[in-house]
């Protein structure tokens, strides 16, 4: 028990309180900028739930994506009105599929026609 007395600066029972107080001003701050955190999330729930949400599925669909192996017959679908055939055949055709090497399905030329 401490017997301290109106004079005294700091009695021996209460000598270890003085070093927490270089500390207080760091505590106090910590403890607002966890209030501060804290409203923040409440008052931002739903953007932050949304927002998690949207990252989870361009995951899942990326994910998705990388496992499923799909070959398909051909790499572009080009579709041109009947008078614009000539010189999709003479000009866009050619540098698709012998420069960059790509299937292209023309309606004209490939037989839904």
């Amino acid at each position: 028990m401490c017997n301290c007395t109106g004079n005294v600066a700091v009695c021996s029972g209460h000598r270890h309180l003085l070093s927490y107080i270089p500390k207080l001003p760091a505590m106090s701050i910590g403890v607002l900028l966890l209030i501060l955190a804290i409203s923040l999330v409440y008052r931002y729930r739903w953007h932050l739930r949304y927002f998690v949400y949207i990252l989870r599925y361009h995951h899942l669909r990326l994910q998705r994506f990388a496992t499923e192996r799909r070959s398909y017959q051909y790499d572009i679908y080009l579709s041109c009105s009947e008078d614009d055939v000539d010189f999709i055949l003479e000009n866009i055709l050619p540098r698709l599929e012998h420069e960059l090497n790509l299937h292209v399905f023309l309606p004209q030329r490939d037989g839904l026609y």
